[in-house]
């Protein structure tokens, strides 16, 4: 005989019951055991594919973790030097500040042999850092309706070609907040690129 179905709650007063509902649907749902910062890698990939998706960009993604997260292809005949354009996307995501921060920019560390890497003053290929500001509760990163999908909060992205590492061991990266990356701000970055020009 197969044992019996558990409940994953008791039946309530009215009061009781209205009170306990946000608690109750919380504890029905089984998210998976992964770690927070894997989850957070999630989160910042699926942002990069949305806005790269509506910028007409494809990804190459990389099969192994060397300091590159993502590689960005741009194709247009408006291109000057190549039709195919190229962009390197190192992916940072936080939850130490919130929303629209009041310093006006948000900031994740970088190990100073990888921060080296991406600020080289003359890359071959361009590379951009793009840090995400989410919430610490993954039940607060997604909102879906009918009409809309919500994703909180925003990235940011920032060039550092040419700086020099600060830290011992790490160095902090600062992207702007009026830096925004969405698909206007990718197309535009593409297209610099592609007549010659930095991100």
């Amino acid at each position: 005989m197969p044992p019996p179905i558990k409940c994953l709650w008791h039946a309530a007063a009215v009061g009781e019951e209205q009170a306990e509902a946000p608690t109750r649907a919380a504890a029905a749902m089984l998210r998976g055991d992964m770690l927070p910062f894997k989850q957070k890698e999630q989160l910042e990939r699926a942002y990069l594919n949305a806005v790269t998706a509506a910028a007409g960009c494809s990804i190459l993604n990389t099969d192994y973790d060397d300091g590159l997260d993502a590689l960005i292809k741009h194709r247009s005949q408006l291109h000057d030097r190549s039709v195919d354009q190229f962009l390197q996307i190192q992916l940072k995501c936080t939850s130490q500040v919130g929303p629209n921060p009041p310093s006006r920019q948000v900031s994740a560390p970088f190990r100073n042999d990888r921060f080296t890497l991406w600020a080289e003053p003359r890359p071959t290929i361009q590379k951009i850092a793009v840090i995400m500001i989410a919430p610490e509760d993954p039940l607060d990163w997604i909102t879906c309706t009918h009409d809309l999908l919500t994703m909180k909060h925003c990235a940011y992205w920032v060039n550092i070609a040419g700086r020099l590492a600060t830290g011992v061991d790490k160095t902090m990266v600062a992207a702007p907040t009026s830096q925004i990356f969405d698909d206007h701000a990718l197309c535009q970055i593409m297209s610099r690129i592609g007549q010659g020009g930095a991100p």
